[in-house]
């Protein structure tokens, strides 16, 4: 069984007794490919307007 413990969001899982292997990934879901889109966006945007803005201020 797998489940998520209150308050931090831990990951538990129960298995029997013995040796086991358990693989836990964080794989790259459809929302977490957007929300690197939209950070590396406005990332972007922030440094063109920095560069934008100095160069205003030279000229200017």
């Amino acid at each position: 069984t797998l489940r998520i413990s209150d308050p931090h969001g831990l990951i538990e899982v129960d298995v029997p007794a013995g040796q086991h292997r358990l693989d836990v990934r964080m794989e790259a879901t459809p929302v977490r490919r957007l929300g690197t889109a939209i950070s590396w966006g406005a990332l972007l945007v922030m440094l063109g307007l920095f560069w934008w803005a100095r160069r205003k201020n030279q000229t200017g």
